[in-house]
């Protein structure tokens, strides 16, 4: 079951995700979304209860992968 309504201990919404966020499936953080998730990102995900590396009930064989930094681009990139 998704519940939208987890909050952290002081009263606020978890708007990023030990396993989501670094995720490059995510589409977005409110609501919570990805390509696997489309309805929602199960609340033992996002919190980080399950990291998502096997499969999950509705995830349709998309797994956690981490998302990869942007390519560099100016110093550094060719040798610079």
């Amino acid at each position: 079951m998704i519940k939208y309504d987890t909050l952290d201990g002081d009263g606020t919404f978890k708007m990023f995700s030990p396993v989501c966020t670094p995720c490059k499936h995510k589409i977005s953080a409110w609501p919570r979304t990805c390509k696997a998730f489309s309805e929602g990102i199960p609340d033992e995900i996002w919190l980080g209860e399950n990291d998502h590396t096997k499969p999950y009930p509705g995830d349709h064989g998309i797994l956690y992968q981490r998302r990869l930094p942007p390519p560099l681009s100016g110093y550094g990139a060719h040798g610079v």
